[in-house]
Parts: C-alpha cells; structure tokens; sequence
C-alpha cells in the first residue's frame, strides 16, 4: 500500500484532510490534540500499523539526543543520575518520558513522536507492556537498550536475579543459618520469581528442606513489612535469618502502589520496627540482609543492617557504554546482554 493511499483512507476514516493527516504524523507539534487522537484512532480502526506510514530507520548523522522511557514507580536516583551523567559525558542531550501507552492508538502515538523527533536512541528503564510493540516496529525505530530488564529482543543491562537469589542463600547457609526465610516484592514479577529459584535450589543444594511459609510476596510498603516479620514469627520461633529483596523492579503500570510513598525500602524499616517491638535483636537473634543500590552509607539503621549491593549507578553507566558502542558500530540489530553483578555485605562477623 502507497503512502498516499494510506493517508487517504486515514483522512477519510477521520473526516480529515489528507494535509491534516500529514500534519500529526509528520509535524504533530503544530496540530491539536483532538486531531491527533482523529488520526491515531482512524489508524486503530483500519488495522494500520507504524511500519505502513514510515521507512525504516536509517542511521545518518546523529542527531545526539536519547529518549529515555522511564518506567519506574519507585525512581532510583543513583540510576538517573549516573544515566544522566554518561550521556552529557558523551555530548547526548537527554529526554524523559513517562509515557505508560494503554491501547494501540497510544503506541502510534509514542512510535510518530518517535520517529518525528528523530531520536538518535532509545534507553528504557524496567519492563514495560509496550516492549512487544516496540520490537514490532523495531526497524523503524532507532536503537533501544533496556535497562534493569532481560530480554532477547533487545540488547539489554540486567541483574541475574535467579544467580543473587542462589548467592545470598549459599552465603547465609554457609554461615550456619538453616532456618532462612525470604520477603520479597510482587509475585508475579520475572525478578521475584527468578530469586525464590535461586533460593530454593541454593537450601536444596544444601539439604535443607523448602518450607513455602518462610517464603513472602507482595510486601511493598510499610506495613507489609510488619506484617511479615509478625507472620514469620508466627509460624516459626527458631526463624534466624531473613533476607528482604527489594522493588525497584515495580513499574508505573503497577497502579495499584501508585499512592505509596516512593522509597524502595519502606518494607525493609517495617520489618525493622515489628523486629524492635518483638524485643529481636539484629543480628544477635536475627541475621536480617537487605537489597540496596547505594555504595555509601544511608546514614540511617540501614547502615546497621548486611546488604545484598546491587549497584545501580554502574548499571546506568553500563547502559550507556553499549548505547554509545551500538551507535559506534551502527549495530542496532545485534543483540547484546550484559549482567552486573552484585555484592553481599555481612556487618558482623557472629550473623
């Protein structure tokens, strides 16, 4: 189909000119937001897809700016902040968007602004529901790197949960624990699943039976914190080790922890303070290990606590040396992975 006749049948689903059609799609900045939503709906409605209106994406002289989909629910500034730094290093200008598309007029929408802004790349930050449109259109994009998600499709940064799952285990183990339990964020997310993997093979490993009531999802906030330390006690007084993952892999579609208060440990000081009000002491009556993303101190009780490091800053930086390199080699169909690794810190040589 011509790109005429396209913007002809568009024009004519919309009631619009075929100039006005050219306008949102070319020059969307000049036009309203009751045309562009005529067109993007025509454009749903007629089974069209992004790849019938464009060419595909040509590498030419760069034009130096990365779009940066940011699709946290909990921002990590040691992550921003180190994005931001090595793409202004690099001579990149930056812009964010937190964009989150619902339906497929939105996705035409995000692939138009795209392409019409003539970004030299993409970086986006967490999984996302629209990765699958963006790879459907990939040839027509300019080269995407995920951050802090795995994914075939794309070159991506990731942290191998399943293998820091399995670590920290083994290292508790090893420090004479059996009775280990695990708090964790949602349940359904890839990184949640991968880690109680890494667990339960790293206790089997060890012939330590799994018992599944030491193991607890969906604890986000605060008094899931609480509450979970009160279950666990509940269920088990020889508890002696407990290890909290964090949430930062939780999105802005996770809208229903859109009103809590954005920090990624507010489960962690829950589980603190139903420790203190049961009079248990860490880490002389409970090795208590978190996740965190910074390598200096929180200036806070975290400090007190054994970390699982999950270096956040490197991440953003790496993401950044493999967008420069793909640029560099103008390899946007090679599909590159790289994990980074993390690191457990024990406080106390007796937990």
């Amino acid at each position: 189909m011509s790109t005429k006749i396209t913007l002809s049948a568009i024009a004519k689903r919309a009631n619009l000119s075929i100039s006005s059609v050219s306008r949102v799609l070319r020059t969307p900045q000049i036009t309203s937001s009751a045309t562009q939503k005529d067109v993007y709906e025509a454009i749903e409605s007629l089974n069209l897809k992004p790849s019938d209106l464009f060419n595909s994406y040509q590498y030419a002289a760069p034009m130096k700016t990365v779009l940066i989909l940011d699709n946290q629910l909990f921002q990590q500034q040691a992550l921003c902040h180190a994005i931001d730094a090595s793409l202004k290093q690099r001579g990149y200008m930056m812009i964010y968007s937190r964009l989150l598309p619902n339906k497929n007029s939105d996705i035409y929408m995000l692939i138009c602004y795209i392409i019409n802004q003539k970004f030299t790349a993409i970086l986006v930050i967490n999984d996302a529901p629209y990765l699958e449109d963006l790879h459907r259109y990939n040839h027509i994009l300019p080269p995407i790197v995920l951050i802090n998600h795995f994914s075939l499709a794309f070159p991506s940064i990731y942290f191998d949960h399943l293998a820091i799952g399995f670590q920290i285990t083994e290292s508790v183990i090893k420090r004479g624990h059996k009775n280990i339990a695990f708090i964790l964020g949602k349940e359904d997310k890839i990184s949640t699943k991968q880690l109680i993997k890494g667990y339960e093979q790293a206790l089997l490993r060890a012939n330590i039976t799994v018992n599944k009531s030491y193991i607890i999802t969906n604890c986000i906030d605060y008094h899931h914190g609480k509450e979970a330390i009160n279950r666990l006690m509940t269920i088990s007084q020889t508890l002696t080790a407990l290890i909290i993952a964090d949430t930062i892999c939780l999105n802005s579609a996770d809208k229903q922890y859109h009103n809590l208060p954005s920090s990624a440990h507010n489960h962690v000081y829950g589980a603190i303070a139903a420790c203190r009000e049961r009079d248990i002491v860490i880490p002389e009556k409970l090795s208590l290990i978190y996740f965190n993303h910074h390598g200096e101190k929180q200036h806070n009780e975290l400090d007190q606590l054994s970390e699982v490091n999950k270096p956040l800053a490197t991440m953003g930086e790496q993401a950044v040396n493999l967008l420069d390199d793909l640029l560099q080699s103008k390899g946007k169909n090679i599909t590159v992975n790289q994990q980074i690794a993390a690191k457990t810190i024990f406080r106390y040589a007796n937990e």
